[in-house]
């Protein structure tokens, strides 16, 4: 059996975070090729009217306690994934968590163009303390990788809905 060296594998935990957000080029793990697949070109592409826009729903799937609208708009998907990954990155760091932000991550639906401008910054500077989190601190324990780890999937499944309600309003 192969023994993995933990920076290969520090190093796939952010290129799998890096296509979901930026895209890719050519070769790819889950998305079709271009910047503008990532979440942030797909919501770089969008106006603040459209961002703001209900459409679909949120899974019922853990039933009526579950966090969040029934009904999201994108911009709501995007502050919550901005917010995740804030509080991600502060668990990767110290293995902390903020209930208190967590339950607040739903708090945006509707954004003018100046939030929606905001927003994106907001995201992006998440996204990039994301990465340096999970390249500084990902290693000190199995939580913190875990955390780097949920990280990712957590903006995956929202890049995923993001696409459903853009590809449900035609």
């Amino acid at each position: 059996m192969a023994t993995l060296i933990i920076n290969d594998a520090i190093g796939q935990i952010l290129a799998v975070l890096r296509e979901a957000f930026e895209g890719v080029e050519r070769w790819s793990y889950f998305l079709d090729h271009g910047p503008q697949f990532g979440l942030l070109g797909t919501l770089r592409g969008l106006d603040a009217a459209t961002a703001s826009r209900l459409s679909g729903g949120k899974s019922n799937i853990y039933g009526a306690t579950a966090s969040g609208p029934v009904q999201a708009s994108i911009a709501s998907h995007a502050f919550h994934v901005a917010v995740g990954l804030e509080i991600a990155a502060a668990w990767v760091r110290k293995k902390e968590q903020n209930d208190q932000e967590w339950d607040k991550s739903w708090a945006v639906s509707a954004v003018d163009d100046a939030e929606w401008a905001a927003l994106l910054k907001r995201l992006e500077q998440a996204y990039a303390d994301m990465k340096v989190a999970i390249e500084q601190h990902c290693v000190d324990s199995i939580e913190s990788f875990g955390g780097g780890m949920g990280a990712v999937v957590h903006a995956a499944y929202h890049l995923g809905r993001i696409q459903e309600k853009l590809d449900g309003m035609g």
